[in-house]
């Protein structure tokens, strides 16, 4: 998890320097690449409405896909 002022800048760079990369694709997570905005959630698990359940269930989707 990033700050969301950093994703595209992150997402952007890795782009860049892994043009092949595959991007995945909304709820699939099997990509080389996948960027995800989570409503009200900072860096860190803060924010009021942060869905921490929701983001640990895409991170175990992400990490049993590789």
């Amino acid at each position: 998890m990033v700050p969301y002022s950093q994703a595209d800048l992150m997402y952007d760079a890795f782009i860049a320097k892994f043009p092949t990369a595959i991007i995945a694709a909304d709820r699939i997570y099997a990509g080389t690449i996948k960027k995800t905005i989570y409503e009200n959630c900072g860096h860190g698990w803060t924010g009021g409405g942060c869905q921490k359940s929701t983001i640990m269930s895409d991170i175990v989707k992400w990490m049993d896909a590789h």
